[in-house]
């Protein structure tokens, strides 16, 4: 009774600040971590309870816990019958792992995760949440920790956890999910397809910040670049909760940065495509009058640049979503100017990324801001020679877009400066720069005429062919959308065929990689008819060919090889024929054929002398000299001589019948 007693004592006594490191100082974990050998059921509860009072948010007290044997006994409590005690016991080896990466390591090695994902099947709902704490707790900033909690199947209890009505339940499992889902796009896009579009819809409409929050963060993991994933939120009716998130006084700062941002991730897909249904879909909610009201009246730079991109999304090239815009708000591109003026480094960065996006392949945008004033290079120079390669990526994308409205610098100057920039990014050692400049150069590979052709000879093809084979999946899926798009260059074309044939698997790990991205089909067709030839790549005897053939003996000859030039064009094959205009050109008549016409001559003759009627004209001494009435003459004399058969039958035949009329 005196060690529980004193157990609690010390618990209250460590709430207060600066207790933890005195009590610690004194030989309070010592003692504590001493009575987790104690048998009675009270004691070990109290005893839990203050060792985790002692090292929550105190590093040193982490640490002194984590190197005693502490950390065994807790996973073996794990395992008791009391509810409490494995409650308990999961909060403090959460406190105990909380952003310390020695001690996550240490407790998922002594094997706490089993036992914790057991717990999450538990009927009590304390201990769920508490186990659910604990494993986010592991898995937050850790990315071996995440995969080996995935590798025991912590997911499905999680998220049946999503369904249970309590909001507390709800908030810890959201949380535990998504520090599972990590930092990497693809591990979140994972663990967002498991909790599904209609849960996460739902938790939009729940009065919790942190659900709310959660859930617009997996719908942007889902929808980035993926206009399939897109259309299925907007059909799972997620733009309505969205909109009244919007709307509502009540939401958050926090919150409301989240919906303005998944409400601009809706409407574009990889390299700047848009998404006209869904871009109809956010308008006809009239979200743009709110979108104008917050960038023309939110105190917050932050978010009025933040409203100023999403409303250049969802205006991206489509013309009918422009004109309820400018009807609906009177909205010009002259209100967000201001903004490349803010004091907030990173405001002035996305205004000018919000002016690319109204300006892109939009030449009424840029024919606005031109004639509002027009931009400075100044504006821009600071991100250019930034040391930042994320702010220089950006920047070379900007002044490439709105060359034509920067007016104290040459245009071809100014583009030549981007692309040379933005190229030379490619071949950073940095995964999130070349990500990055890869999505911004297919962006650049379907904009106005000249853009590709200078990617293409400041050596983006050769870049992005090598990031294929990157280990990082994004790098991967950026550089073949990027490559997607400059194969209908024919120039690229060709360059991407050339590396294609002499590089065993390049083909096929640029169409896997290429997901919602488009390649041109001459490029598929010219690939096609290389491979059925032969892949010099394909014949090295390295690579499973044949063998290099001998010298032939003298007086014996070779096959020729197979060429292309046999070959049909898949895209002359492809092309339909017009049959209303592209008519068949009419064939030569019968009676142009030299045999046809001697035959003629023949019947014509065998009529005339069997018949005492003159039914052919005769024919003159010239007439006869010619080589077809010859022909006949040598043809009929032979013929009847051979086969007298044939006689009476000639006789009977019309010349019509012998011309196959």
């Amino acid at each position: 009774m005196i060690h529980s007693r004193a157990a609690v004592v010390l618990a209250d006594l460590a709430c207060v600040g600066g207790n933890q490191s005195k009590i610690s100082e004194q030989g309070g974990v010592e003692a504590l971590v001493s009575l987790l050998d104690s048998k009675v059921e009270h004691v070990l509860v109290n005893t839990v309870n203050a060792l985790r009072v002692l090292v929550e948010a105190n590093m040193e007290n982490q640490t002194k816990v984590a190197n005693s044997d502490a950390v065994s006994v807790l996973i073996d409590l794990l395992g008791t019958y009391s509810k409490k005690l494995q409650a308990n016991t999961a909060a403090c080896l959460s406190a105990l792992v909380k952003h310390h990466l020695d001690n996550q390591n240490i407790v998922i090695a002594k094997g706490a995760v089993q036992p914790l994902v057991k717990q999450l099947r538990n009927t009590s709902s304390l201990c769920q949440v508490k186990a659910a704490s604990a494993l986010e707790s592991l898995a937050e900033d850790n990315p071996e920790a995440q995969g080996i909690i995935d590798q025991a199947d912590a997911a499905k209890p999680l998220i049946r956890l999503l369904k249970v009505w309590s909001i507390e339940v709800k908030e810890q499992a959201a949380g535990a999910l998504w520090a599972l889902a990590g930092s990497k796009h693809h591990q979140q896009q994972v663990i967002a397809s498991l909790i599904g579009v209609n849960v996460l819809v739902d938790m939009l409409m729940l009065k919790s910040e942190v659900l709310q929050y959660i859930s617009g963060m997996a719908i942007i993991a889902l929808g980035t670049e993926n206009i399939e994933n897109q259309n299925k939120i907007v059909a799972g009716g997620g733009v309505q909760p969205l909109v009244r998130l919007l709307r509502s006084g009540k939401t958050s700062e926090k919150v409301l940065l989240m919906v303005i941002r998944v409400l601009g991730i809706l409407c574009v897909g990889p390299a700047h495509q848009s998404n006209k249904s869904t871009q109809m879909e956010i308008a006809n909610a009239e979200a743009l009058i709110t979108l104008v009201k917050l960038l023309r009246n939110s105190k917050v730079s932050l978010v009025q640049v933040e409203t100023a991109i999403c409303i250049a999304k969802i205006v991206l090239n489509n013309n009918q979503t422009q004109k309820i815009l400018s009807e609906q708000t009177k909205f010009t591109v002259v209100d967000i100017m201001h903004l490349l003026k803010d004091t907030d480094q990173e405001v002035r960065l996305k205004a000018g990324m919000a002016l690319s996006t109204f300006g892109y392949n939009n030449t009424g945008q840029q024919y606005a801001i031109k004639k509002a004033g027009g931009l400075l290079l100044s504006s821009f120079e600071e991100f250019l020679s930034s040391d930042e390669n994320l702010h220089q990526a950006h920047a070379a994308f900007q002044i490439i877009i709105l060359a034509r409205v920067i007016g104290d610098c040459d245009q071809v100057t100014l583009t030549a400066r981007g692309v040379e920039m933005l190229v030379s990014l490619l071949r950073s050692e940095d995964d999130a720069t070349k990500v990055l400049a890869a999505s911004l150069t297919a962006s650049l590979g379907h904009s106005r005429a000249g853009i590709p052709d200078a990617l293409i000879t400041a050596g983006a093809v050769e870049s992005l062919l090598k990031s294929l084979f990157s280990e990082n999946d994004r790098v991967r899926i950026s550089a073949a959308v990027a490559l997607g798009y400059l194969s209908f260059n024919r120039t690229a074309e060709r360059m991407m065929l050339v590396s294609c044939r002499n590089t065993p698997g390049l083909f096929d790990a640029l169409i896997s990689n290429l997901g919602g991205g488009k390649v041109a089909m001459v490029f598929i067709d010219d690939w096609k008819e290389t491979k059925s030839v032969g892949l010099p790549s394909e014949s090295l005897e390295i690579n499973g060919g044949p063998p290099v053939p001998t010298k032939l003996p003298h007086g014996e000859g070779r096959r020729r090889p197979h060429t292309t030039q046999a070959l049909t064009s898949s895209r002359r094959r492809r092309q339909t024929r017009d049959y209303t205009t592209n008519k068949r050109v009419t064939s030569a008549p019968v009676m142009d054929s030299y045999r046809n016409q001697v035959k003629a001559r023949v019947i014509q003759a065998m009529k005339g002398k069997s018949s005492g009627r003159d039914t052919v004209p005769n024919l003159s001494r010239d007439e006869c000299s010619t080589p077809v009435i010859e022909a006949a003459g040598v043809w009929k004399t032979k013929l009847l001589d051979q086969r007298p058969e044939l006689r009476n039958r000639l006789k009977k035949m019309t010349i019509s019948e012998a011309l196959g009329e």
